[in-house]
Formats: structure tokens, sequence, C-alpha cells
């Protein structure tokens, strides 16, 4: 169930595709090719927007469409980004293929990313370490106030920063929270933009299912 979203003052266009199914959030997504990612270093060994063949891309978006997310016909690659974690480490979304991605856009001040956190939480605790990665990128806060948050209310998930607005810029994030689920090969499998508890039964059995299939 989406809840609830902040948008953005100002309008960019998503990483685009063909739209397969509209979420309940009624924004336009714009098709063509996704913008360029920004400079992460050497990644030219990652090949992005490949499908590998690890996974059931197809079961995979059929899973998230039963949970209201949006998916798209082809495979558009997901743009690689490096940015810092609170914890002071740096980290690309490359360093993470190989897992399915949970990639969470949002900041402190908002009351629906807020509402989703816990879950989230609960979430990463159910599948972390299973090929099951969370990164939540806090938008252009700073990070003195992003620890205190995240120590607040004791969150274990890893939370980066994006201070300049620069990865959530190159994801066309329109409003917050918005998620986006990343194959392990680099594929944009699904896409929300507003909140959900990401703790109902049936979200767990969908991630259940897409591990269970991936490691079979």
């Amino acid at each position: 169930m989406t809840l609830g979203v902040l948008v953005f003052p100002t309008t960019i266009a998503f990483a685009g595709g063909d739209r397969e199914v509209q979420s309940p959030d009624p924004r336009p997504i714009d098709s063509g090719a996704p913008p360029t990612g920004g400079p992460v270093g050497d990644r030219s060994n990652v090949e992005w927007g490949v499908h590998d063949g690890s996974y059931d891309l197809a079961a995979a978006r059929e899973l998230f469409r039963s949970l209201n997310m949006q998916t798209f016909r082809s495979d558009i690659p997901a743009i690689d980004f490096q940015t810092e974690l609170i914890t002071g480490e740096s980290v690309a979304l490359s360093d993470l293929a190989g897992s399915f991605v949970f990639l969470n856009f949002w900041a402190t001040w908002c009351p629906p990313c807020r509402e989703e956190m816990p879950s989230m939480e609960r979430l990463n605790n159910a599948f972390g370490g299973q090929s099951f990665e969370m990164l939540a990128v806090n938008v252009q806060e700073a990070a003195g106030a992003v620890r205190a948050f995240v120590d607040e209310f004791d969150y274990t998930f890893p939370v980066a920063l994006d201070e300049r607005g620069f990865a959530a810029t190159q994801y066309g994030v329109r409003g917050i929270p918005t998620t986006v689920i990343v194959g392990p090969d680099g594929v944009i499998v699904a896409q929300l933009m507003g909140t959900r508890y990401w703790d109902e039964p049936e979200v767990f059995d969908a991630f259940e299912a897409l591990l269970k299939n991936a490691s079979s």
C-alpha cells in the first residue's frame, strides 16, 4: 500500500524505458535512454544493463507488480554512482553487484520517509546477507543531521549521503521516498515513489520467493 510522498518542486526525467505497469503514484515516467552516470572510478568490469540469467527477471517483475510497483518491458540499467556512508566509508552502487539492492532515496524532514523506515529496518533484518543489500540514500542534508537521526532511531541498514543531490538527480527522483529495486546484474527490476510498509506479509513473501528463485 502506497501511503504518501513528498514531491520536489523540480521535474526531472527518471531513468527511462517502456512503461509496463503504472503504480498508484500519478507521476508520468518519461521514456527514452537513461541518463549517463557520474564518475565512479574504473568500473569497466561491471556489465550494467545486461541480464545475466542468474535469476528469472520476468518472474521478479511479476512479484513486484503484485506489490503495485512499476516495472519496465525493456532491461533498464541502473546508473552507477559513488557516495559516502555516514560511517565514513566510500560505497558505489556497483560494489553491491551480485545482490538484489533495495535503493531508497529519503530525507529526515520527510514524514512519509520516516513512516516507512521502521519497516525497512525489519525488511533488512529479515533478508540482509541473503543476496540482499539495502542502501538508504539521504538527499541533500548535512552529514551530522543524518547521523543524529539514524542514531536516535537506532537504524542499522547502510545510510549514504547525497549532499549535493547528484545521485537523486541521476535517478530522476521527483519525490521522496523513492525506492528502486536493482537486480544482481544491475538491471532495474521495479520502482516505487511513495511510502509503503515493507514488513507486510505479502512483501516478505515476495522477497523470500525472489531470493529463493535466484539461489536455485
